[in-house]
Parts: C-alpha cells; structure tokens; sequence
C-alpha cells in the first residue's frame, strides 16, 4: 500500500511522533510510507534527517485551497491508496482534496482527546472517513456520543511500543545518575513529558518539594523539553522554582534526552502526573523497563495503571495526592519490584509489531 500519514501539527509529543514509530514496521511489511506535515517543524526535521519522503504545508488552516490542491497532486503523483490524518483540523481539507478519488480510504486518529463534531456539517464530512481510531476504550465511547459516525467506523486500537529497545536486559549502563550527582543508593523517581500544559510537571515538583521536607535520598529527575512557543520559558521557570524551594540538591531538569532506555534503567518509580493523557506510551515504555508507574486517574490512563498492581494512581492537579502514590513506595520497597514485574508482563500486550499487524487489518478491511 501506499499510505500518506497527516500531521498538521508543530510540537513534538507522541502525536507529533506517531508516523515514525510505525515507520519501519510498515516498511518490512512491504508499504510505501510518506509524511505530511508543517513546514519547519520538528517532525519535518526529523524525517529530513531519517531520509524519510516528507511533504509540507506551510500553514494549518481548517479549509485552506492551496492545502486542498496540493493534497489533490500529493494524491495522484504517489498513488495514494490510504490516508490516515492525526488532527482535528485535517479533516475539511481531506474532505474536499478527496472528492473524485472515492476509492482512496481515508482514516482518522484522534490522540488528544475526542472533538465535538454533532453538527449537520460534520454529518457530512464523516461520510467520507471509512474508520475513526480510538487509542483508548473511553475515548471510543465518547466517539459514540460526540461524532456522527457509527459505532462500526470506530476502531479500538492501543498505541504500540518498541519492546525491543526498552528490554531492560539488553540496555547498557551509562552511568546517567554520576551525570546528575545521584548517589547509587538514592531512590530515584523519572518523570518523562514534553512541558506543555496538562503533563503536570508543577505538581511533580510541588510533590518532590513535600517529599523530600519528609525523607532524606529521595531524587527526582525530569526529561523533556518546551516544544511548543507558549511555553518555551517552561524549563528556566521549572528550574527557578525548584531553587526557590531549595530542593535543588535532590530535583533535577535534564531537558531533552534521546537516552530514555538507559535513565529508565537507573530509576526505580516512573511517574508523569499528565491531566488527561489519552494513552501515554511512555508508561508502556517504562513498564517494559520493569518500573511501578504513577500517573493520574483520567484520561486513558487508567486502561494502562491498575492502580495497587502495576503502580497507583493520584488525583489529578494534586501534588498532596501525587506525593503520597510516591510514599508508598518509599515505605515499602519491595512494592517496586512487584508491581515492576507485573508491569512487564502487561507492557508485553503493547508490541509495535502487534499494533501495525492490527492497523494493516484495519485499513485492508
């Protein structure tokens, strides 16, 4: 097949991050992948670097003509046979670059919550969508509730994790606590999320601060990077704050890494304390590294975090609630290594090649 993957958005999180993560197991099974997206955004630069074929439009706009017949030659010069766009705003243009080309399937996937889509016009243009993808069980019911399609158009499908990569086993040491002056001893507690609004990062440090008033060699450590405008200051303010409580012997920043599978093997508990996280693979990532994870009880994490089996779930906004999940691991150790192997075995359900063998179902289908 030839399939043309949609992004029509600038940051770089796990929807911005999707097309490659299936990428190469796709290409093993014969397809021809390309990318659209924004014109100089991080996904853009990303396949640019990969030497992946990647298209680009050099605005998002819900009805843009220029988008519309640049779609119509992408279509034709590529042969599409399959178009699976990621946002919300994809689906105007899609719908009219589509029109005289009924035999292209075009799907949907919704990975930051579901859109509220009852009026007469979206009647209309989900006549042309053949599936909507839901990536967790609630969001497919709010499907049912929000989007004029039928409930056979809406396909469960859970984002898929590279399981080779995060084998704690085969993972090298790389010595990533000395980096930070973080004693072998010290429980350490990683948190992995881009600083947008909602991943919760002021509650993590506003519970790293009640903790470690409370408990000496506890650490926390942070990954992840502002990637959106708004929110470029993030990292200098997360830092300011985390001087200002004086905890900055135990909490640290680390910005963008590209080594997740290492400093995942030299934490003990993964925490991201995310709002409304739809699916959330660094959880999956992190389990398969054999971590308790915590997270908040909303979203769809909750169909991932079986709270006192694999981990345990906080309320959401509430560092007081957060700060206790993280106490009852530092109280009872050997919770860790329990619900860190049960955990492994959960995160065997998520296999990228068992999400692409299910995604290539769906588009045959």
């Amino acid at each position: 097949m030839n399939i043309l993957y949609s992004v029509m958005a600038d940051g770089w999180g796990g929807l911005e991050k999707y097309p490659l993560t299936i990428y190469e197991e796709l290409l093993k099974k014969g397809n021809n992948i390309y990318i659209l997206t924004v014109n100089g955004s991080r996904l853009h630069q990303e396949c640019m670097k990969r030497g992946i074929k990647v298209f680009v439009v050099d605005k998002i706009k819900k009805i843009d003509l220029k988008t519309i017949k640049y779609i119509k030659k992408l279509i034709l010069e590529l042969k599409i046979d399959v178009i699976h766009s990621n946002t919300t705003r994809e689906l105007y243009n899609f719908y009219f670059a589509l029109i005289g080309n009924k035999n292209i399937k075009y799907f949907i996937t919704y990975h930051i919550g579901v859109p509220n889509h009852k009026e007469i016009l979206h009647k209309i243009l989900y006549k042309r969508v053949n599936k909507i993808i839901a990536i967790n069980s609630r969001e497919k019911n709010l499907m049912l509730e929000n989007i004029p399609i039928l409930n056979n158009k809406i396909e469960l499908l859970y984002n898929g994790v590279d399981l080779k990569r995060f084998d704690r086993k085969k993972v090298e040491l790389k010595n990533i606590r000395e980096q930070f002056g973080i004693p072998e001893q010290g429980l350490l507690i990683t948190g992995i999320g881009n600083l947008s609004d909602g991943k919760g990062i002021s509650e993590f440090i506003d519970a790293a601060k009640i903790i470690c008033d409370k408990y000496k060699n506890i650490y926390f450590l942070w990954i992840g990077e502002a990637t959106y405008t708004k929110n470029k200051k993030a990292l200098e303010e997360a830092k300011e704050t985390i001087k200002n409580y004086e905890i900055d012997k135990n909490v640290y920043m680390a910005g963008y890494r590209n080594d997740i599978p290492e400093i995942l093997k030299e934490s003990d508990i993964f925490t991201l304390p995310a709002y409304g996280e739809s699916f959330g693979i660094v959880y999956i990532e992190a389990m398969a590294m054999e971590l308790p994870v915590i997270g908040c009880n909303s979203g769809g994490v909750p169909e991932l975090i079986k709270d006192g089996k694999n981990g345990f779930l906080a309320e959401p906004r509430s560092a007081k609630s957060l700060a206790n999940q993280f106490e009852k691991y530092i109280k009872n150790s050997e919770l860790i290594k329990k619900h860190g192997k049960i955990g492994k075995e959960i995160s065997e359900r998520f296999s990228m090649k068992s999400h692409v063998e299910k995604l290539i179902k769906i588009y045959e289908g």
